[in-house]
């Protein structure tokens, strides 16, 4: 009976044990396609988001890797002069690029920026019409003529006023003048509209050229402006307003040139040094430029970059080329006449 009862417990036991076995290995095989199917299925969604992203990437300009694209296509960075940026630089810079693939970045920022930015080594190059001043921000940067520009006197088209005495465009600008009759123009108080400081290259050329005294005190009723674009946008739309600037962005402008001294500021006239407040402009670069600057200097200097320079309406140093002495006897007679 024992015996017996032994059989029947082990003959009861084993289909149990297989039975149980045959259970496991069930769940494990549905296990198993259940986890390949979710893995397939999250390769499927991976692969999905990798197309979108690509897409969106490829069709979108303003995605990040456009961005990185957009911001390394620049072989230089230029900043300075205004008036140099409006009158040749865009031009020169465009030419540039066609010879050589190199694009050059180019920002308006004014003369001082122009000297600075490259001392600091902000920008890999730079525009001024101004010399350096003996001060630290201001060393270990070359000047290079490049062009000869002009400080012109505009005023709003509507202006009756054609031609300015240097004598009272001076009372003017010193508030000692301060209506357009006695100009000879309407009974209308002059609004005076002024570059920021003394350091820009429109304030310190207006100070040397026409007062012979870098310290030059302004009236202090005039409106100040950051930089040379609005400042002549403002005379574009103000009928009572006068500023100075240069000719080279000024002919650019819906604004009203006057004469001076009787001489209008004509190519011819500032070529032959006869139209009195001329100026030169220059590159500003580092006493050791880098590959693609140097590149630049000796295309800007050559032939078809000073062709260049004169296509745009500004005077070249080929056509310059006698104004360097009048200059300096210029600034002395200008200094003699205002003590």
């Amino acid at each position: 009976m024992e015996v017996t009862k032994s059989s029947q417990e082990n003959g009861a036991s084993e289909p149990a044990s297989a039975t149980t076995e045959n259970s496991s290995a069930g769940l494990t095989r549905k296990q198993m396609a259940l986890a390949a199917a979710a893995l397939l299925l999250v390769l499927a969604i991976c692969a999905g988001v990798f197309l979108s992203m690509r897409k969106s990437s490829t069709d979108n300009p303003d995605s990040s890797a456009a961005k990185g694209a957009t911001s390394d296509q620049f072989a230089a960075r230029w900043v300075g002069c205004d008036i140099s940026k409006a009158s040749f630089m865009d031009a020169v810079t465009t030419a540039f690029k066609a010879k050589t693939g190199r694009s050059i970045s180019v920002e308006e920022g004014g003369a001082t920026r122009g000297i600075r930015d490259v001392v600091a080594g902000k920008a890999d190059m730079g525009g001024s019409c101004r010399h350096a001043l003996d001060i630290p921000e201001e060393r270990g940067v070359k000047f290079i003529p490049v062009a000869w520009d002009a400080l012109v006197v505009i005023v709003h088209p509507s202006n009756s006023v054609s031609s300015i005495p240097s004598e009272k465009l001076r009372d003017v600008l010193t508030g000692k003048i301060t209506n357009w009759k006695q100009l000879g123009g309407a009974n209308a108080p002059i609004q005076i509209y002024d570059r920021k400081g003394k350091l820009s290259g429109v304030g310190a050329g207006t100070r040397l050229l026409l007062f012979g005294n870098p310290d030059q005190e302004l009236a202090t009723t005039a409106k100040l402006f950051d930089s040379t674009r609005p400042l002549e946008e403002g005379i574009e739309q103000n009928p009572n307003a006068i500023a100075i600037t240069g000719i080279s962005s000024a002919r650019l402008r819906q604004v009203k040139i006057l004469n001076l001294d009787g001489k209008s500021a004509s190519h011819d006239n500032i070529i032959k040094g006869q139209y009195l407040l001329y100026r030169p402009l220059y590159l500003t670069v580092p006493e050791e430029p880098n590959e693609t600057v140097s590149a630049f200097i000796s295309y800007l200097l050559s032939p078809e970059g000073q062709e260049i320079v004169k296509g745009t309406g500004t005077v070249n140093l080929a056509e310059g080329k006698d104004l360097w002495e009048k200059f300096k006897t210029q600034m002395q007679t200008t200094k003699e006449l205002c003590k």
